[in-house]
């Protein structure tokens, strides 16, 4: 990234059903911190909603950004990856989806940058041929890596980097406390994926990287909450 550019970084926004003042209907949804952490990083953020876009509208979109990210989410549909729902699935968004599997392929292809926070990171395993484990919070893992619902301020723990990988760069060689808010996790590796960084508490897959590509990685943690984040600075960087 030059000195005198500020990159925009494409955000795709989930639609949900919302309320606001007098209205009643569905809205794009994304959490303000996410717009907040990358102009703090030197970023314009930008807003992909999710459509039912052709690849052609898909493409139009990627045209405008120089980096992407993919945000975090509901559960990815099971039988994307070809497994049956566990009881313990909880709210998928098929046609969200469907929209960020293409788009994650689009921006790989074209090698633009692209980071997956929690449920990126799933779409990102799972665009790539990779499966999920449906759900952690069982046995002696049950509230470790998402200990209080509805909240990242107080949700953190430590995760370790891998020697020589690109996380391992950005995370500076350093374990590192984040943000974290989730119940699923990345079973088989898609493929050319790499393991970047493991839970301290159970090794659980918790970074993932795509081998040979510019910046393309997965965390399983809030990015965008947590202190003193390096990885939406690192997209930004490499824009």
């Amino acid at each position: 990234m030059s000195s005198d550019r500020q990159p925009i970084v494409g955000i795709v926004a989930a639609v949900e059903h919302c309320k606001w003042t007098v209205w009643e209907q569905e809205a794009v949804v994304l959490a303000a911190n996410y717009l907040s952490s990358v102009q703090a990083a030197g970023g314009v953020p930008m807003i992909i909603p999710v459509i039912n876009a052709s690849e052609a509208q898909i493409n139009r979109q990627l045209d405008a950004v120089d980096a992407v990210i993919i945000a975090g989410g509901s559960d990815v549909e099971p039988s994307l990856y070809g497994a049956e729902t566990d009881p313990n699935c909880e709210t998928t968004d098929l046609p969200r989806d469907e929209f960020e599997i293409p788009l994650t392929l689009a921006a790989l292809e074209r090698g633009i940058p692209l980071l997956g926070i929690c449920r990126g990171m799933q779409i990102l395993n799972v665009a790539l041929g990779g499966t999920l484990e449906q759900d952690l919070l069982h046995g002696e893992r049950t509230g470790f890596h998402r200990p209080i619902v509805g909240n990242l301020t107080d949700s953190l723990h430590g995760v370790t980097p891998v020697d020589g990988t690109l996380v391992s760069q950005v995370m500076n060689q350093a374990q590192a406390e984040v943000a974290s808010h989730h119940h699923q996790a990345v079973d088989r590796l898609g493929k050319g994926i790499s393991i970047g960084a493991v839970s301290e508490h159970d090794q659980t897959c918790e970074a993932i990287e795509l081998d040979g590509a510019r910046f393309a990685v997965g965390v399983q943690w809030h990015a965008e909450a947590t202190p003193g984040d390096t990885f939406i600075p690192a997209l930004v960087a490499a824009a």
